[in-house]
């Protein structure tokens, strides 16, 4: 900025001009229909539960999978518990 007292100056000119009736009214219009800043803070406070929600139902299910596909696994045979029964071995262990 060159002049920054002419911007001032400027600036002044604009703002101190006299408001008509309509325009006024069209101000105060603007105005009350803009929503409240608590309607911000709920729309905020409610996109963040609804995010902690998925959040905890995707951790919730993940680690219930887990859980069951451990608790209700069937056990599985090694090889050296159950060898092949193409294998040598498991003449001898199948006894």
């Amino acid at each position: 900025m060159d002049d920054i007292d002419a911007w001032l100056g400027t600036a002044a000119a604009r703002t101190s001009a006299p408001l008509s009736v309509t325009v006024l009214q069209e101000l105060d219009r603007r105005i009350g229909s803009e929503a409240e800043p608590s309607m911000f803070m709920s729309r905020r406070e409610g996109r963040r539960a609804m995010f902690t929600a998925a959040i905890s139902a995707l951790v919730g299910f993940a680690g219930s999978g887990v859980v069951a596909s451990e608790a209700f696994a069937q056990p599985r045979a090694t090889w050296v518990a159950a060898p092949s029964p193409s294998s040598p071995f498991g003449l001898l262990v199948g006894r």
